[in-house]
């Protein structure tokens, strides 16, 4: 008997599914870290955690029930918590912790890069079909939803995090009411994104522009380690967001062209 034979199932499995595990276990580790940390830590730190281990939790069902809009979502987490780990790395210094945190968030981004990873998610001919889509709708959709999520654990710090014992929490007291705006709107249209509705691309750029404002803000620092943290959230959040803006410029500027000359009147 053959090795080719016995080892038969191994190419059934493929290297881009047991990528896209590795890229889950990740996923995993932050989804339940964060939950854990929302029970049992600080207080005022419980609905920024929880709210982040909800997100990773969603990635890691999204990456393993091979929706089509998975791989992008989970990418979009993964960039962020590199750049932040990057930042924080550059700040601080080569802590064990950081160095981990940004390796596992590296992990999750370089394991579900490829075409043969694509084809388990939006290459799928199913959804494609069912909305008419064509490879360069695929690929605007995709940087729009991938930019989108990678704002959404800078927002959820900027807006849940922590506040000071005068009541103003990064941002200043204005900033993280725009910023809690900016989070709901930004959640919202992701959804619609991902529904494939026309309003989510409005919605991004509603959120990109909150996001914008209440950064410039006055911002009142805190005192404490966590303050970096606040002011990653800070830059990642606009920039994020004002990216997955772009890909939305050049269609919806043809779309309200076409409105206007369909309403002007023939000579």
């Amino acid at each position: 008997m053959s090795w080719d034979r016995h080892l038969s199932w191994v190419k059934d499995v493929g290297v881009e599914r047991t990528r896209r595990t590795v890229a889950q276990l990740a996923l995993a580790v932050f989804g339940i870290l964060y939950a854990l940390l929302g029970l049992l830590l600080d207080p005022s730190w419980r609905a920024a955690f929880l709210a982040l281990g909800l997100c990773y939790l969603v990635a890691f069902f999204a990456v393993g029930s091979e929706w089509f809009w998975g791989r992008w979502y989970a990418q979009g987490l993964g960039w962020s918590g590199f750049m932040v780990g990057v930042f924080s790395l550059v700040n601080v210094g080569w802590v064990a912790p950081l160095v981990i945190y940004t390796a596992l968030h590296g992990v999750v981004v370089f394991s579900l890069r490829g075409t043969k990873v694509a084809a388990l998610y939006e290459g799928q001919s199913a959804w494609r079909e069912r909305y008419g889509m064509d490879d360069h709708a695929v690929s605007r959709l995709g940087k729009t939803i991938t930019r989108t999520s990678a704002s959404l654990p800078a927002l959820v710090v900027w807006a849940l995090g922590p506040k000071e014992p005068q009541g103003a929490v990064w941002g200043g007291p204005g900033g993280s009411w725009i910023a809690m705006a900016a989070l709901a709107v930004a959640g919202l249209s992701l959804v619609l994104l991902l529904r494939l509705r026309s309003a989510g691309a409005l919605g991004v750029m509603m959120a990109a522009v909150l996001a914008t404002f209440a950064f410039w803000q006055p911002a009142s620092a805190l005192s404490t380690p966590w303050a970096l943290i606040g002011t990653c959230a800070r830059i990642v959040a606009p920039v994020a967001l004002m990216a997955a803006v772009l890909p939305l410029v050049g269609p919806v500027a043809c779309f309200l062209r076409g409105r206007s000359s369909a309403r002007s009147p023939r000579r």
